[in-house]
């Protein structure tokens, strides 16, 4: 059996292990045109991702570019049904190599995935949310003859 003391010890160190695990830096756009751009590419690649995960396999990378050659780094939103404990991203997006990298944070266990590197123009197809019927009433069994 762990003891008060040692339990909080223990706590308090994984609480700062989770706080010194470099998290990437919001990069905003410069310029009109660089915003409308990466919106561009944001909505594209946001239909790869969803609150359980992407949606493609996707290579993964065992950590980003310099931060200093990276020219926008925004919260990418998730498709489909929002879900308690999943994930969130951040697309990064990389000057030299005009690739994108995506930050997946989140699930039950608070972890951390990095992919990549994307093209821009990465898009995935979202599957059509099924038909919905109307409703007819049924006919009745009395009928009135006029």
């Amino acid at each position: 059996m762990c003891s008060l003391p040692r339990f909080a010890a223990l706590l308090a160190t994984a609480l700062l292990a989770l706080a010194a695990r470099a998290q990437p830096a919001l990069i905003v756009p410069h310029g009109e045109s660089e915003r409308a751009w990466v919106q561009a590419v944001t909505k594209r690649m946001s239909t790869c991702f969803t609150a359980l995960g992407p949606r493609i396999k996707l290579a993964e990378v065992a950590a980003l570019p310099p931060q200093s050659e990276m020219i926008a780094g925004v919260l990418l939103p998730v498709s489909g049904m929002p879900v308690n404990d999943g994930y969130n991203y951040m697309l990064m997006i990389h000057g030299p190599s005009n690739a994108g990298y995506v930050v997946q944070v989140g699930g039950f266990a608070g972890s951390q995935t990095l992919f990549g590197p994307l093209r821009l123009d990465t898009e995935c197809a979202v599957p059509s949310p099924p038909a919905t019927k109307s409703i007819q009433p049924a006919p009745s069994a009395f009928t009135t003859a006029g």
